[in-house]
């Protein structure tokens, strides 16, 4: 096979067998074995072997990649991958490779944002004030809204276990140690009630027993398209 054709082309994938040797950061070596040898269209290249996700050997986009003989070099600032390859099995010019981004949904910050944009179908009539990632001394709580009272709600894209409430109980205690200060913070009487609140699609028995045994509401909310 003439690896020099692999030159003119923007991403291609090779199984070969091959050695590498690095140097940059450090030196190091792969020994002589089958490899995947794979460069992208932003300049990235990798060699993985046959076990882990990761490459073993890799460069970042931007890399200058080069051809010669049997040699692939790669470039990139002061680092340098040399791929010798002793004899291809197989090599596949790839083109129109997609570059899709991943579209995350059904976040914890969704059902967040429910709550804020809707707080009256959730805990009741008033006018509200928002804070999200509420600091406290055992963490950030992901949302207190105020009003007359102050709620603090953490919030769990999947159904609500009893290890969930525990979470909330700390949080609730290591705000009623500083409550004075807390209140004066989020600019509420000294003398206003702290609800705490559990918030998500689902909560089970055991962790519905405990919020109930402790004053703590659930609020059941649901992504937008299960709603529909």
């Amino acid at each position: 096979m003439d690896l020099e054709y692999y030159n003119n082309i923007p991403a291609f994938v090779l199984f070969a067998v091959a050695d590498v040797h690095y140097d940059g950061r450090a030196s190091s070596i792969l020994e002589r074995g089958n490899y995947l040898i794979i460069k992208k269209e932003d300049g990235s290249f990798m060699v993985h072997g046959a076990c882990h996700v990761p490459a073993l050997n890799y460069m970042s986009s931007g890399s200058i990649i080069h051809i010669k003989g049997n040699i692939i070099t790669v470039t990139r600032r002061s680092e340098t991958i040399r791929t010798k390859i002793y004899n291809c099995y197989e090599g596949i010019p790839i083109l129109g490779w997609s570059d899709h981004k991943i579209k995350i949904r059904k976040t914890e910050a969704e059902l967040t944002a429910r709550i804020i944009d809707d707080p009256e179908t959730y805990l009741g009539p008033g006018i509200y004030t928002a804070h999200r990632e509420y600091p406290t001394l055992a963490g950030p709580v992901d949302l207190v809204l105020t009003s007359t009272v102050i709620y603090t709600i953490e919030v769990k894209r999947k159904r609500i276990s009893l290890k969930d409430s525990y979470q909330l109980q700390r949080y609730l205690d290591a705000f009623a140690k500083v409550a004075l200060v807390e209140k004066k913070h989020l600019n509420m009487p000294p003398g206003c009630e702290i609800v705490g609140c559990l918030a998500g699609p689902d909560i089970s028995i055991n962790a519905l027993n405990h919020c109930r045994e402790n004053g703590i509401r659930y609020l059941p909310v649901q992504f937008e398209e299960e709603v529909l």
